[in-house]
């Protein structure tokens, strides 16, 4: 997280992202800009985009790693959000019912006990800042995580337009429900052109070893003008 004003319990994405635009004029004082950014980091990339493209900057590269919109399920129509969630109903119950056909109660009691465990956090942390705000009080330290402000974040933004180009690389281990919007809801905003490339892996592991090297080469078309860009700025006799 950027160092932001400590009595900011919980920045905005936008602001966020300002606060990364001014550290990478620090960097490196014109464009163009080779933005990158995984999951929540893809927010932040698509909103600094936004930012340095407003104001005249050349961005080369923005590329979201598996980053899906906030607002993803909620902006589908009718007819594809109710198959997104019968998909989703279908391919869990299915996996339920392979591991009671293979005798795995464990394996389904530990499957059960994840799912209620993940919506008892989305929960906990949906109602954490309005209870204690409610009771005048500001959010104590110990459970005001990176987690608990990332997911306020999340919760509260809503991506403007982009007309630059969007890169989207979006994991095939992601669950089948995602398969009616394989852009992952930025089809909304990201009016330029948006190009989705699947690759290995899950959310997670497309970051790791074997898959990231897979990424890495379905990148690598994207940064010509960013090495020789790098090399240039670079002090004399020193190798990157």
């Amino acid at each position: 997280m950027p160092n932001l004003n400590e009595a900011e319990d919980f920045p905005t994405v936008e602001r966020i992202a300002e606060a990364y635009v001014l550290k990478v004029r620090e960097l490196q004082k014109r464009g163009p800009y080779y933005l990158c950014g995984h999951s929540f980091g893809g927010l932040v990339v698509y909103e600094m985009a936004k930012v340095l493209a407003g104001e005249g900057d050349d961005v080369g590269l923005v590329a979201l790693l598996d980053a899906e919109h906030p607002a993803y399920s909620r902006n589908l129509p009718i007819e594809q959000r109710a198959k997104y969630y019968l998909i989703y109903v279908f391919d869990r119950l299915a996996k339920y019912g392979s591991n009671l056909s293979r005798g795995r109660i464990d394996r389904m009691f530990v499957d059960a006990f994840h799912y209620c465990y993940g919506w008892a956090k989305k929960l906990a942390w949906r109602a954490a800042p309005a209870l204690f705000g409610a009771m005048g009080h500001e959010v104590p330290s110990q459970i005001r995580t990176n987690h608990l402000v990332l997911t306020k974040a999340l919760r509260t933004y809503s991506p403007g337009e982009y007309r630059g180009r969007v890169d989207l690389f979006v994991a095939a281990g992601r669950p089948p429900e995602y398969r009616v919007d394989n852009t992952l809801g930025w089809r909304t905003c990201a009016t330029g052109v948006l190009a989705t490339h699947v690759v290995p892996g899950d959310h997670a592991t497309l970051l790791h070893p074997p898959f990231v090297s897979v990424l890495a080469e379905r990148m690598t078309p994207f940064l010509g003008r960013a090495g020789e860009q790098f090399d240039q700025q670079l002090p004399g006799g020193i190798q990157r």
